[in-house]
């Protein structure tokens, strides 16, 4: 799982009530790590939950990825989630149950090791990705990396393959080809920043939205908006690159005055680091 999976930072939280045995493991490996002989216990503890649990899952496709911001340092929120069909590899299917798998806090320095593990025992598909998750928030949407789709729990908003482009919206279905998309835009209302949206601009003058959120708030400053678009954001930016990649070079990412960083100096320090990770390519392995 790569680094930019890793700007989230979350806190604990129990699925249903009950804690899984493997939540209670992940919750004592930081405390019991410095304790000699404990890792190998725990690393098989784990390996033979993730066994059961995704042994049990016998169609569709898995999920496994981050949530998107906390501000706990040095630990990630992770989900896993199984999807009854694999909307990424049948394009026709755009709606689908999904079950939640996991949902726990662990490490940054663990994700990698989980994330292999997780694809070493599951016997379907396995795709990566980052949910809308903020704090101890549920999650509303979500994203894949590889192919990259945008996603809620019942439905595939988008996927971007072949050079095509898959959208679905409450049932409103489109495939847009590649070459008509103008650029990707993301805009907000005025303050208190109560409505964004998401949206394909085509080159016929006309666009296409994704995701359309309102809220209520009262009051929402700089700092609070950054954090609460930052998937957002991110998902704009990587659907773009998507688009020039799939050969729709002229492609371009509009944004609200807003959420500029030169009109946002929170929105400015998250460019910093997203650029750094691209420096570093870490997102060239997941593309």
């Amino acid at each position: 799982m790569n680094s930019i999976l890793r700007t989230s930072r979350h806190l604990w939280k129990q699925t249903s009530g009950k804690q899984s045995p493997l939540l209670r493991l992940i919750s004592t490996c930081t405390t019991n790590r410095a304790k000699e002989g404990n890792q190998g216990n725990q690393t098989q503890d784990a390996g033979q939950f993730l066994t059961t649990v995704l042994g049990e899952c016998k169609t569709g496709c898995v999920f496994a990825g981050t949530g998107q911001y906390h501000e706990k340092k040095d630990s990630d929120r992770v989900i896993m989630l199984q999807f009854e069909d694999d909307f990424l590899a049948n394009t026709p299917i755009t709606f689908f149950y999904t079950n939640q798998l996991l949902d726990c806090c662990m490490s940054d320095s663990d994700i990698d090791l989980f994330m292999a593990n997780v694809k070493s025992n599951a016997t379907l598909p396995v795709y990566n990705g980052e949910l809308d998750i903020v704090n101890q928030s549920t999650w509303g949407y979500g994203f894949t990396l590889k192919p990259f789709s945008i996603f809620t729990g019942d439905e595939r908003i988008l996927l971007v393959q072949n050079e095509l482009v898959y959208i679905s919206t409450e049932g409103n279905t489109d495939v847009i080809g590649i070459d008509d998309i103008s650029h990707v835009g993301l805009w907000v209302s005025e303050e208190p920043y109560n409505e964004r949206k998401l949206m394909i601009g085509l080159k016929n003058d006309t666009k296409r939205t994704l995701i359309d959120i309102e809220l209520d708030l009262k009051q929402c400053d700089l700092a609070q908006l950054t954090v609460e678009t930052e998937w957002l954001m991110k998902t704009a930016a990587l659907l773009c690159i998507n688009i020039s990649r799939q050969g729709n070079k002229e492609a371009h990412l509009r944004v609200s005055p807003v959420l500029q960083p030169v009109n946002n100096q929170w929105v400015a320090m998250r460019v910093k680091n997203w650029t750094q990770m691209i420096q570093k390519n870490t997102w060239e392995k997941d593309f």
